[in-house]
């Protein structure tokens, strides 16, 4: 297996190299969409052309002149005004006219900390232009406070903001903040230890946290902030590590951005510290990671890399955008082909992009769809966006298979849309049989789908009222043992064992299925509401052997 910095050189020469194909808008700038996009591409680019070991298509000084005149260009957009409402911001959307956007509050969390990191960890190589400019920004960052705020929500907001105490105080020699920012530090340490993670499945906030605190690790130069700052990131590498495969984040998610969903792009960071997967031909989302030199603990990665089948139950706290102060219960069993996870309660959070369970396959080729889930849409939906599921839907989670009823009100539109991924595909019925690479499918439906073949995904929409889905995933090694070594004896074998769909009644509606291993599964979500009842083998289902993450197995020094 290759080295993590041979990984982190590959990423580095991959963004430079693309940088250097990007066109040129006629203001000047790569992208007009989002400034970071900008940013972290001529970063990546000035950084290659500065090192000689990394070969580049381009003359080498052209190539850094075109990264600093970049870097240039964006950090001149800052608002430098110290009247003005957005002071030490910069914008967002550049719009048609980057010179006129308006500022924005969410840049400047981010930027912040990767500039301070720039600006200290790579002086040998800035010109005197970019040093002053640099210089420049982060003194009006400093001076703008946005990172005075009360510490109350634990979200990524705070954790960006208060790492950029540290990191402005390590770029500009002001020790006073980045002590204070280092009680918030160890404020945060303490909550996630005690309490867990309440952004569980972020993306590409829990990206946010990571490089956050490996800002804070790479430049500060106090040992003790430096180790808070390593006991956060093992932590968060060690939760990592429990939803990963093979560049795939198992689980549920509280926020998914359309390059996650259906199929695990924002990889970076997973390739540079596990290596278990080839390197990508193309970049969808561009953070710092190729900047970095810390480095995640070999027992840490060598769990994360781990082909052993695990099982992991756990309760999260309320997330930050609910009023709800109940903890959430999550489940996750993984193997080395295949993983199936999920969160029991649904939440209202931020842009409604919550995924509440899914099977997950290792990221595959071509960034091919390797999710594959079910949802009732709400808020924010449109057609072709497989994210923004309604308040309705119930599920019930037993190591490889999942079921979910979608008790959508009377006179409502009950229709629920999910998402396949590509590979061998044979229907009976409602029910779909599929062979995905090592692994099988069995997808059972209470009403027909219509389908859509994409270049990427399957895309399946089940009209109706009472809709349900059960989903069954087996590997190969598993069916073989059972003599099934073709997808046709696979659908024969499974469609003998439907599930009973029962719809809208006194009674509710429900769903009972024996399992592939024998293990019988009810799910009943009672009419008018209430709690649903989840019974494995006649037996509720039981959270008690929910334990905290603060329990995981995180090496910490002391």
């Amino acid at each position: 297996m290759t080295t993590i910095p041979s990984r982190r050189t590959e990423i580095l020469r991959l963004a430079a190299e693309t940088a250097l194909t990007l066109p040129v808008l006629p203001s000047g700038f790569w992208f007009h969409k989002d400034i970071r996009d900008n940013l972290f591409y001529a970063l990546h680019l000035h950084l290659a052309a500065c090192r000689e070991d990394i070969p580049l298509a381009a003359d080498r000084q052209t190539a850094k002149d075109t990264a600093e005149n970049m870097l240039l260009r964006v950090l001149r957009l800052q608002q430098r005004d110290p009247e003005a409402e957005r002071y030490g911001h910069w914008p967002l959307n550049l719009g048609n006219d980057p010179q006129s956007a308006p500022a924005h509050p969410l840049p400047a969390e981010l930027v912040g900390n990767i500039l301070s990191l720039y600006y200290v960890k790579f002086q040998a190589y800035l010109s005197d232009a970019l040093k002053d400019e640099l210089k420049t920004s982060l003194t009006h960052l400093h001076r703008s406070k946005i990172y005075d705020v009360p510490q109350q929500a634990f979200h990524h907001h705070e954790a960006k903001l208060f790492n950029m105490k540290v990191t402005l105080g390590a770029g500009l020699g002001d020790s006073e903040l980045a002590e204070d920012g280092h009680r918030n530090l160890q404020a945060i340490l303490h909550r996630l230890t005690s309490r867990g993670f309440q952004e569980y499945g972020c993306l590409p906030w829990f990206w946010h946290w990571v490089q956050a605190f490996t800002c804070t690790w790479e430049i500060t130069e106090d040992p003790q902030i430096r180790q808070t700052a390593a006991r956060v990131l093992e932590w968060l590498w060690t939760y990592r590590a429990k939803c990963y495969l093979q560049g795939a984040w198992i689980g549920p998610r509280s926020r998914s951005l359309a390059n996650d969903a259906p199929a695990d792009r924002n990889y970076i960071a997973d390739y540079i510290q596990f290596g278990d997967f080839s390197l990508p031909s193309a970049i969808y989302r561009l953070e710092g990671f190729a900047l970095f030199d810390y480095e995640v603990p070999a027992e840490i990665a060598a769990a994360a890399r781990s082909g052993e089948t695990s099982e992991w139950n756990f309760t999260v706290p309320p997330h930050p955008h609910t009023a709800n102060d109940q903890p959430l219960h999550q489940s996750i069993y993984r193997t080395e082909q295949f993983a199936v996870g999920g969160v029991y309660e649904r939440v209202e959070e931020f842009d409604n992009e919550q995924i509440r369970w899914a099977v997950s396959l290792p990221i595959r080729k071509d960034a091919s769809a390797n999710q594959l889930y079910f949802f009732h849409p709400g808020k924010h939906y449109k057609p072709g966006d497989l994210r923004h599921a309604s308040d309705f839907g119930e599920i019930l989670l037993h190591r490889q298979t999942a079921a979910a009823l979608y008790p959508v009100p009377a006179g409502e539109d009950g229709t629920i849309v999910g998402a396949l991924p590509l590979g061998e595909w044979t229907t009976r019925g409602n029910d779909w049989f599929g062979s995905v690479d090592d692994v099988y499918f069995a997808v059972f439906l209470a009403r027909p789908a219509t389908a859509t073949i994409g270049s990427d995904k399957l895309a399946l929409t089940c009209s109706g009222s009472d809709n349900g889905v059960v989903v069954e995933v087996a590997s190969r090694e598993e069916a073989a043992a059972q003599e099934i070594t073709t997808l046709e004896q696979w659908a024969e074998r499974l469609a003998a064992r439907r599930p009973q769909f029962a719809g809208r009644g006194e009674q509710g509606c429900s769903v009972s299925y024996r399992t592939f291993q024998g293990t019988e599964l009810l799910l009943n979500v009672p009419a008018g509401g209430g709690t649903p009842e989840r019974k494995i083998n006649s037996s509720d289902l039981s959270f008690d052997r929910f334990e905290p993450i603060a329990r995981m197995a995180v090496t910490c020094s002391s």
